[in-house]
């Protein structure tokens, strides 16, 4: 569905009020769930544990648990900029390297919507140690300062983005919501916060039934 009109809106110019009105039909299910899907197919899981680790000497041959994890830390970056790019309301950004100073800064996801820039870091997990809380928040402040700079006549919202939970009532992850809000000032956002954010609406249990799916098509074995 969300390749249909993709194609259509390019090929036949539809305006954006009549597009907005497709867009407010789309499932956002089956964009997250066939984003995931492509994503897979160009994934390599042939990646196991190894003679000399605790999991090969407990379980023997086993997929890589962290491997799957470090392939996978990008999947909610690039199924989000999907949601955007679907929104004729909103217009994503540039993302990824920026020069900021003397230093190059990875920006995850970045979009306008009416006066406002949004950014967000996105973390699938936000239980950091100490040094990498105080480094995102760091982080963060660059980047606004960045933006204040850059777009000095829009409003500059900055956060970020916790995809590993639907929202921050199912989180367990209290304790480093409060150390980002309250002793660095940078808020955290779950799921369903963003997809309020981008016009649109998914449902706690579809969005961990669409991961469960895509985590049964992961080799196993």
């Amino acid at each position: 569905m969300y390749k249909f009109i993709k194609t259509i809106s390019e090929t036949y110019n539809i305006k954006d009020t009549e597009l907005l009105i497709l867009w407010k039909k789309i499932d956002v299910y089956d964009i997250m769930l066939n984003t995931g899907k492509d994503f897979i197919q160009n994934q390599n899981f042939d990646v196991y544990t190894q003679q000399g680790s605790i999991s090969y000497l407990l379980f023997g041959k086993q997929p890589s648990v962290q491997s799957i994890n470090i392939k996978f830390g990008k999947l909610g970056e690039i199924m989000f900029k999907q949601c955007i790019l679907l929104n004729p309301r909103l217009k994503l950004l540039e993302c990824g390297v920026h020069k900021i100073g003397s230093s190059n800064i990875d920006i995850d996801l970045l979009w306008k919507k009416d006066n406002t820039i949004y950014y967000r870091e996105i973390k699938a997990n936000i239980n950091l140690d100490t040094e990498k809380v105080k480094g995102t928040s760091e982080k963060c402040d660059t980047v606004k300062a960045y933006l204040l700079r850059k777009y000095p006549k829009n409003d500059i919202n900055v956060g970020i983005l916790c995809w590993g939970c639907y929202s921050r009532n199912s989180s367990n992850m209290q304790s480093k919501i409060q150390t980002f809000e309250n002793k660095y000032k940078i808020n955290v956002y779950f799921v369903d916060i963003f997809l309020y954010e981008i016009d649109t609406v998914l449902s706690e249990n579809d969005y961990y039934k669409c991961f469960r799916e895509l985590g049964s098509l992961i080799p196993t074995y």
